[in-house]
């Protein structure tokens, strides 16, 4: 045994050997980074640590049966071993294994105790946890298929909105993170621009019959690369690839919550992917209408696609709800898009009930149900349900930050003014750089006696898109009742170049004028407001009266909608602080019975004085 252990030396088997699995280590190192920086399939990391361990005894063998000598390779037995040089084979075997080994040593130094500088991420390994912050950057279309670019674009709001819902996880805005479309930075300057430790970048090719999803998640302080798939499948799997992608990202940062409990979250609730990039689309168009002031042809043309998304999988909550939506807002006056021609009420009421109550029969999650049926507790004008389940599911989901002004303006149209002014606490706190849900947290505190609360949220929303119309027009008439009328005259300037026939833009006029105290010009904006017999406009007119002092105009607007089954056509008017339930029975009677408060009725502040 000791002649063979003495052969095995001579014949430099024992450090080939050695240097082998050095090497072999070194090369597996170096794929395990160039996978995901090269885009390659992650089962190449497999095939080489095979073929390295099916090398091994090849390499021992051709230790023992060959040697190098200096005519070249040859057969071990045929060298003389006088003339041997295999001493000296060893010897600079020596200097291999040496350099491997350093190599290894060093590459686990850096590993274990790379940088200095007390970086977000390393101070939170210190402490034994993980920096879990993240921005998705938007996916980019790889494809030629220009219809996949919205699609990229809704699958990375997808698993954003999938990932903010975790509740510690701390997660980049859309406004912000789509800021970097088609980045020129390193993605170190990106998440330093924005604040985070981990960058999710994806792209999206296809083809009409495939559709390959590529991501992957790099941690930012090292340029690491966390986790990468590819995802190479049929269309019909979109949403599953989504959920996978969440998923992963949310257990390679470590979350605490259950698995289980997210895959539920991020689950889209449709099986189609036909219905699913359909609804898609209806969001996109929808949003932009917000942006630019096309509230009515946006809203309808979103609801359209609602429509047919619910159509081609009639189980989708979220495509019912979305479309309800629609008729809800059709069945209130106060709403700036409110259309009448051709719909009676009662046919309003009737296509609400029926994708509500679809929406509640296909609701994935508790929370969803909730949201649903406090929807539907609102038409019937059933107050009390509706904030019990409002607060329902915000213990559920305390992160939604839509729901608490949802359940802050209930509060207030009940005129349970504390509590409305907690829930909206609770929400101004989560707004990250979503501008969508600015406009309704810019609405709110004048309605709860406190307007100059809105100020800062007016400051952050116009830094975020300062052209944001349905922002300016909220925020144009808070300023004026904080009394900063510099203010509020900048934020008109900005519209003036805008088309005259957008709704908002003559009412942000006359609230300028009055300010102003311009009488005259103010009476002239008035009649033009007043002569327009557009149906969507009577919100705009109830607002104009009262801004004038005509108190009759007011009640004359609004009567014909005190009737018990359209009392939603004016119930969303007990937000404004200004409006008096007393003239209309109806409705005084519902706010009774729902336990209302009594109210204070409060002047605007910058309302024209009388000629």
């Amino acid at each position: 045994m000791g002649k063979l252990f003495q052969e095995l030396k001579r014949r430099n088997v024992v450090r080939v050997g050695v240097a082998y699995l050095a090497l072999v280590w070194v090369v597996l190192q170096v794929t395990e980074l160039a996978v995901p920086a090269l885009n390659l399939p992650e089962s190449l990391n497999s095939i080489v640590f095979y073929l390295g361990a099916i090398g091994f005894p090849f390499a021992l063998f051709f230790a023992w049966a060959f040697e190098l000598t200096p005519e070249g390779l040859m057969k071990t037995e045929e060298v003389d071993k006088s003339s041997s040089v295999t001493h000296s084979t060893g010897r600079k075997l020596d200097f291999i294994i040496i350099g491997l080994l350093a190599v290894a040593v060093s590459w686990l130094v850096i590993d274990r105790f790379a940088g200095g500088e007390d970086t977000p991420l390393q101070a939170s390994a210190s402490s034994g946890s993980i920096d879990k912050s993240i921005a998705v950057l938007p996916f980019e279309n790889f494809s030629s298929d220009e219809e996949l670019g919205w699609f990229a674009d809704g699958l990375s709001d997808e698993i954003l909105n999938a990932l903010s819902r975790t509740p510690d996880l701390e997660v980049t805005s859309r406004t912000s993170s789509f800021m970097f479309r088609n980045p020129v930075d390193e993605i170190s300057v990106i998440a330093e621009k924005l604040g985070v430790a981990h960058i999710l970048e994806g792209s999206v090719r296809g083809d009409g019959n495939r559709i390959r999803v590529t991501a992957q998640l790099i941690r930012t302080a090292d340029d690491v690369h966390l986790w990468s798939n590819t995802y190479d499948r049929d269309p019909d799997d979109i949403i599953t690839i989504q959920e996978e992608i969440a998923l992963a990202i949310a257990q390679e940062l470590e979350t605490l919550m259950d698995p289980q409990a997210l895959a539920a979250m991020v689950q889209a609730g449709t099986s189609s992917a036909a219905a699913y990039e359909v609804y898609l689309k209806g969001r996109a168009i929808q949003e932009q209408g917000f942006s630019d002031g096309n509230f009515r042809t946006s809203s309808e043309e979103a609801y359209a696609l609602y429509e047919e998304a619910r159509t081609l999988d009639p189980g989708f909550a979220q495509a019912h709800f979305r479309a309800a939506i629609h008729w809800s807002a059709q069945l209130s006056i106060a709403t700036i898009g409110f259309n009448l021609e051709g719909v009676s009420t009662s046919e309003r009421v009737n296509n609400f009930r029926q994708r509500i109550e679809a929406a509640i029969a296909s609701a994935t999650s508790e929370g969803g149900g909730l949201r649903y049926r406090s929807q539907l507790s609102e038409i019937d004008s059933r107050y009390r349900e509706r904030i019990r389940l409002l607060e329902q599911y915000s213990a559920i989901d305390p992160n939604d930050v839509i729901n608490w002004i949802i359940l802050s303006t209930t509060l207030a149209e009940m005129n349970r003014l504390d509590e409305a002014l907690e829930a909206f606490h609770s929400g101004v706190v989560l707004l990250t750089d979503d501008i969508l849900f600015y406009s309704r947290y810019i609405q709110l505190p004048k309605s709860l006696g406190q307007p100059n609360e809105a100020i800062p949220i007016i400051e952050k929303a116009l830094t975020l898109d300062p052209t944001n119309l349905s922002v300016i027009y909220q925020s144009h008439r808070a300023y004026l009742w904080s009394d900063r009328l510099t203010d509020a005259a900048e934020l008109l300037a900005r519209v003036e170049g805008l088309p005259s026939g957008d709704i908002s833009i003559p009412m942000m006029r006359l609230r300028q004028a009055c300010a102003e105290n311009r009488q005259v010009e103010a009476e002239g904006l008035y009649r033009s407001i007043m002569q327009d017999d557009d149906m969507a406009r009577i919100s705009i007119q109830w607002l104009a009266s009262a801004l004038m002092g005509e108190p009759e105009i007011m009640d004359e607007l609004l009567r014909p909608y005190d009737t018990p089954g359209s009392l939603i056509s004016i119930s969303s008017f007990l937000s404004y602080p200004y409006f008096d339930p007393t003239p209309f029975a109806n409705l005084s009677a519902m706010l009774e019975r729902e336990g209302s408060e009594a109210r204070t009725i409060v002047q605007i502040p910058f309302a024209c004085k009388p000629l």
